[in-house]
């Protein structure tokens, strides 16, 4: 049994050596080129409704406390 485990660890070290060999070298990747000043402001332009969603929470508001101000 035990000879067998060697046996099996032995090829198993022989397989490691041979992938090692073969490895590719790890490319060095300089840190800070990870991080780029991308912004996503060309995607989010569609989504930006947020100053007309507060103007009309605002006019509602406004409408509520006083509505004979809105009407023309």
């Amino acid at each position: 049994l035990a000879a067998m485990a060697s046996k099996e660890i032995i090829h198993a070290f022989k397989w490691h050596r041979a992938f090692a060999k073969l490895k590719a070298p790890a490319k060095e990747v300089e840190p800070l080129s990870r991080y780029t000043n991308f912004t996503l402001n060309h995607v989010w332009e569609k989504f930006d409704c947020q100053t007309t969603l507060l103007s009309k929470e605002a006019l509602v508001a406004f409408g509520e406390a006083q509505p004979g101000a809105l009407r023309a």
